[in-house]
């Protein structure tokens, strides 16, 4: 396995630009493509800094094929960091936001237990009508739907309930 693998480079706006605008004019598009090993759709792309931060291995390329020093590259360089740590920390603010969101959805549905009698037929009706056949455990969690004696008392909520005159016509 590579050393470098997942290692990016963020240069300079000015210096990659200047770099690739270098290296097009050399090269051109496809042959610049195929020496750096990606899609030449990458190229003007990389000059115009749409792409902010390139892979070591491009990089490394790069200033071999445009003769520039590696002092000149330190010089230029913004920022040297490991690709999957980066991307483990975006997933994991993601996963915060997603537990602070089920944390407020589940606060905001009101749980009115006062509704009994409730067969499985109207609980099925409710499922389909939220799309959530196989998620019961969801629904009861959510507050639409809760069991007591299973499978004999079924209760809906007043938000299932509401869901199923919904779908009945009544609402």
């Amino acid at each position: 396995m590579n050393a470098n693998y997942g290692l990016m480079v963020k240069l300079k706006p000015e210096f990659q630009r200047q770099l690739f605008i270098n290296l097009l004019k050399q090269y051109k598009q496809l042959k610049l493509a195929s020496l750096l090993n990606r899609a030449p759709s990458l190229m003007y792309l990389y000059k115009n800094y749409r792409i902010k931060s390139l892979s070591l291995e491009v990089v490394n390329k790069a200033i071999k094929l445009a003769n520039i020093s590696k002092e000149e590259l330190d010089k230029n360089t913004i920022n040297v960091y490991s690709a999957e740590k980066e991307r483990r920390k975006i997933l994991d603010i993601g996963k915060n936001i997603r537990r602070k969101q089920m944390g407020k959805f589940k606060e905001d549905i009101p749980k009115i237990k006062e509704h009994e009698g409730s067969n499985n037929k109207d609980i099925a009706k409710v499922l389909k009508r939220v799309k959530m056949y196989s998620q019961l455990k969801f629904l009861e969690n959510f507050g639409y739907i809760y069991k007591k004696d299973y499978p004999h008392k079924n209760y809906i909520t007043m938000k299932g309930l509401r869901e199923l005159q919904r779908g009945q016509g009544y609402v």
